[in-house]
């Protein structure tokens, strides 16, 4: 069985040079050669989502804190947000 070359230039790279492999009992055709584990592709989905996830929030954050600083959000001040949340509550209570 002759190495595939990526796994030699691995080896070379960590300073293996010369290495001997014993595989008698070596048979491709009854053991796959993977390493993939069964939960590997729904672990990567949930990094995926978290990731875009994350990428949208950092966006959203982004625009509102330029949003403040251009003047195109405003920030509500503590009396005026007083006046809404009571509003809210008495619709909430209907």
């Amino acid at each position: 069985m002759v190495f595939p070359a990526v796994e030699v230039d691995c080896l070379k790279e960590i300073g293996i040079a010369e290495y001997r492999v014993y595989a008698a009992n070596f048979d491709p055709l009854t053991k796959p050669m993977t390493s993939a584990r069964p939960d590997s592709a729904e672990r990567l989905r949930h990094a995926h989502e978290s990731a875009d996830y994350n990428d949208w929030f950092r966006a959203k954050v982004a625009a509102s804190l330029e949003g403040l600083a251009n003047g195109t959000n405003r920030q509500i001040a503590p009396d005026e947000w007083a006046t809404v949340r009571a509003a809210k509550l008495v619709h909430r209570a209907v």
